[in-house]
């Protein structure tokens, strides 16, 4: 009986050992898995910072466009505003150059005038050297003739 004692204790020492060497790979694998945990968990948190820069960055975004947008609202609004000047400033323009086409006719009207008035004064100017020679050649009778030639 001490033989198969003896041959049970060895089986169990045997036995023993790579329960051990099994409870050493297990509690390797735990610590190797708590490790792997930890880096996920620090990952994770990583993430997290990363998402919430993102929405961060989204709402910076948002408030700028919106800010864009009501910029866009008044320059719109501006352009309106310049194109209803433009257009005020365009019937003016026809105005004044229906205008200047009737000042034009008129000065054209009056040039003839003027040039009909420069025609009667040319031809008084040369009755009026003749009766200056009539009266001169009349001598002293042609003294009134002279008033009125002058």
């Amino acid at each position: 009986q001490s033989g198969i004692v003896s041959a049970v204790s060895g089986r169990f020492r045997g036995n023993q050992q790579q329960f051990v060497e099994v409870i050493k790979q297990i509690a390797d694998g735990s610590n190797q898995q708590a490790g792997d945990a930890a880096a996920s968990a620090e990952s994770m948190n990583d993430l997290s910072g990363n998402i919430s820069d993102i929405g961060e960055g989204i709402d910076t975004i948002s408030e700028s466009i919106a800010d864009i947008d009501a910029i866009c609202a008044g320059a719109q609004q501006s352009v309106s505003r310049l194109n209803d000047k433009a257009a005020a400033s365009h019937s003016a323009l026809l105005l004044v150059h229906q205008d200047i086409g009737s000042l034009d006719a008129e000065l054209g009207q009056i040039n003839e005038i003027t040039r009909l008035i420069t025609g009667i004064s040319k031809k008084t100017n040369i009755l009026a050297i003749n009766a200056s020679i009539e009266a001169a050649r009349a001598g002293s009778a042609g003294r009134g003739f002279a008033v009125v030639a002058e």
